[in-house]
């Protein structure tokens, strides 16, 4: 008899913050999920932001506020403001790495993870390299590589200069979910196969293989077999990342804005309000999964346990 996942449990426990401050964004990634949103959208208003983290904030200790991308983070007007506002706490940050290493100089210290992502459509492989050098030698990086169909062999071969060339760097390789079903986002059977067993790239001097960027999961079943250190894309990767049906402490354990400002347990999750609102909750207990397939790895990292309705 196969034994059957009934449980995911997170490698460690914090409510994770993720802050997305409006759709702007200075690329135009053909794989972006929030590109439609691009067109019209405007920054969210600092003000409201600040009241929302102050209710989340409110009796909690273990808090990590994500900085995330959908626009590109780094050009909000009040990023500082942002920083400092959290500086008592745990802040990552996805980035496309764009800005410039005088704005990066001047971050650093108030960001205690950085992933930076690699969008091959999008930069000058030299010029990313020399940056991403540059900030290798002063703090720990991990740079995400979406893995584009077209260009999937060359994107590890570039990986490998990344780890050859950079001081203190971690790499991660993102699957794309092929949400609109197009042909060009199928992998070949070679290279799903391939980034399976290649989910992952370090330098010799990496010093930090456990943030939070490659913080990892574990899998319980029902005949009692326990499996540590499963990483999200791997479920990813094999299509088995449907938690449909399942509890899930999405809301309890994270909680989201995104570029509207509405406000939700997880990126797939129905809206709860908005930060523009006068009155709202926060979520205080676990919810039913509601979506066929859970699309964001940090949210896969999030405890579940399958759940019977009868």
């Amino acid at each position: 008899m196969t034994s059957k996942l009934i449980a995911i449990e997170p490698m460690c426990n914090y409510m994770r913050v993720e802050l997305n401050f409006g759709y702007v964004c200075n690329y135009n990634c053909p794989y972006c999920f929030d590109r439609k949103n691009f067109k019209d959208s405007k920054w969210l208003e600092w003000e409201y932001i600040q009241k929302f983290i102050e209710k989340i904030i409110e009796g909690k200790n273990d808090v990590m506020f994500a900085l995330a991308s959908g626009g590109e983070p780094t050009y909000y007007p009040h990023i500082t403001k942002v920083l400092e506002f959290l500086s008592d706490y745990n802040v990552s940050i996805v980035s496309n790495g764009s800005r410039s290493i005088k704005w990066w100089e001047k971050h650093l210290s108030m960001l205690n993870d950085i992933a930076i992502t690699y969008h091959c459509t999008e930069v000058d492989k030299d010029k990313f390299l020399s940056k991403i050098k540059w900030l290798t030698s002063k703090k720990h990086i991990t740079i995400i590589i979406p893995l584009l169909k077209q260009v999937f062999w060359e994107q590890y071969e570039y990986a490998k200069i990344l780890v050859k060339e950079c001081d203190d760097i971690f790499i991660s390789f993102k699957p794309l979910i092929n949400e609109e079903k197009k042909e060009e986002f199928y992998y070949t059977e070679e290279q799903t196969e391939y980034s399976l067993n290649h989910q992952t790239m370090a330098s010799n001097k990496c010093t930090e293989s456990n943030s939070f960027f490659n913080i990892n999961l574990k899998q319980i079943f029902d005949d009692g077999m326990i499996q540590q250190n499963i990483r999200p894309h791997t479920l990813i990767i094999k299509n088995q990342n449907n938690f449909k049906g399942w509890k899930c402490w999405s809301g309890k354990d994270s909680i989201r804005i995104d570029g509207n400002g509405n406000i939700s347990r997880c990126a797939g999750s129905s809206i709860i309000a908005n930060i523009y609102d006068k009155n709202y909750e926060i979520p205080t207990e676990p919810f039913i999964c509601e979506t066929e397939h859970c699309i964001c790895i940090p949210q896969i990292r999030i405890r579940k346990e399958k759940y019977d309705r009868l």
